[in-house]
């Protein structure tokens, strides 16, 4: 039996998720640019899972022109299963999704305002023209495609 969990998600940097600690049973995503190291973060008894992800933080439905294309790595269709299996999973024993990136304001954004509407919430405090976020929309949509393709969303 699903136990139905009001699930909060937060929004950390790399700088500020490392003081950041819980005893709230969470998964944790963490994002960083390809090719750098997995951010480092207090041993949380409570977390339940956590999932590293490396990829640029570019908007591939742009076409950005980019100078050094092999340095860049989008966020694929792997990455947004990844998410949404360990979502699965996890949901029915969490009740907190912590996500960083390296500056807590475009990919993890991205990711947050996706795992709220998957939710079945707004989403509208990720797009505030006030800030502080300014979500991927690449990512955004990717995972909101996928969900709708895995079924989590209608």
């Amino acid at each position: 039996m699903e136990i139905k969990n009001k699930i909060d998600i937060k929004v950390f940097s790399r700088k500020t998720v490392q003081d950041f600690a819980t005893d709230r049973p969470h998964i944790f995503i963490s994002v960083r640019d390809p090719g750098s190291e997995p951010v480092e973060v207090a041993i949380m008894p409570h977390q339940v899972a956590r999932l590293d992800l490396a990829f640029s933080d570019v908007d591939a439905s742009n076409k950005p022109n980019l100078n050094n294309i092999d340095s860049i790595k989008l966020f694929t269709i792997d990455d947004a299963q990844s998410i949404l299996r360990l979502f699965q999973i996890t949901k029915p024993c969490i009740n907190l999704i912590i996500i960083n990136c390296e500056a807590g304001i475009s990919r993890s954004s991205g990711i947050a305002a996706a795992m709220t509407r998957i939710m079945g919430n707004s989403d509208a405090e990720y797009f505030s023209n006030t800030g502080p976020y300014c979500p991927n929309r690449f990512v955004y949509s990717m995972l909101l495609n996928m969900a709708v393709q895995m079924r989590l969303l209608g």
